[in-house]
C-alpha cells in the first residue's frame, strides 16, 4: 500500500476510500491526495466490493459473511451491509444470504441490496 505518483495539475482534489486485498483484510482506509491515512475503520467482516462515505459523515459498508450457498461461494459475495460512525460504532446492520456485493442506503432510510438467487435451471 502506498502512493506511486501524484500530479497535482491533473488530479482531482479529494480523498480515496479503499480496503486493500486480500479479502481477509478488515480495515477500510481513507487517504488524502499525498497518500496519508486520514482515518481507518476496523470492520467486523472482510469487504464486499463497495462502500462509501454518506452525507451524514458515516461509512456505508458491504461486507462478506460466511455463506455456503452457490451465491456465497462466488468471488463477489457479500451477505452484510452496515453503517458505521467515524469512531467505529455500528449504527445498524442487515444480513441477507442472497446479498451479492453491493448495496445503498436510500434517502428515506431504507436499504437496497443487490441480491442473486442460485439458478435452479440449467440452460
Amino acid at each position: 500500500m502506498g502512493l506511486r505518483g501524484y500530479d497535482a495539475e491533473r488530479a482531482f482534489a479529494g480523498f480515496t476510500l479503499f480496503s486493500p486485498l486480500p479479502s481477509s483484510n478488515r480495515t477500510v482506509y481513507l487517504i488524502d491526495m499525498q497518500g496519508n491515512v486520514v482515518h481507518a475503520w476496523q470492520m467486523p467482516y472482510p469487504p464486499g466490493q463497495s462502500g462509501y462515505l454518506t452525507d451524514r459523515g458515516t461509512l456505508f459498508y458491504n461486507g462478506q459473511i460466511p455463506n455456503d450457498s452457490h451465491v456465497g461461494r462466488t468471488p463477489y459475495k457479500g451477505g452484510a451491509a452496515l453503517e458505521m460512525t467515524w469512531d467505529g460504532r455500528v449504527l445498524w446492520e442487515v444480513k441477507h444470504p442472497d446479498h451479492n456485493h453491493d448495496g445503498i442506503r436510500l434517502r428515506n432510510g431504507n436499504v437496497m441490496l443487490i441480491c442473486q438467487k442460485p439458478c435452479r435451471t440449467r440452460l
